[in-house]
């Protein structure tokens, strides 16, 4: 996988994790810790990563809102997946 880093962000476009998991806009920004930029941005290639092990570990959740049947389990749970990985540089 490659890694990329936004540059030169207009911070007043940032909508934050923060904002996002307070507005209740996502179910699980709060794992994600995801942030939305509203304009497009310029990256630069930090490298990239190799993953090597994945683990499966299955979470308990009350969704916030209900979204698309594929990704939101019926019972409440959400498979979730810790990947170790190594710097490609």
């Amino acid at each position: 996988m490659y890694v990329y880093n936004p540059v030169d962000i207009d911070e007043s476009r940032l909508v934050t994790n923060s904002d996002i998991v307070k507005e209740r806009l996502v179910f699980d920004a709060e794992i994600t810790g995801e942030c939305w930029y509203l304009d497009g941005v310029r990256v630069e290639l930090v490298g990239s990563i190799t993953v090597y092990d994945i683990v499966e570990k299955t979470i308990e959740y009350t969704p916030i809102r209900v979204g698309d049947p594929d990704f939101l389990k019926p019972n409440g749970k959400l498979e979730t997946y810790l990947m170790k990985f190594k710097w490609n540089f």
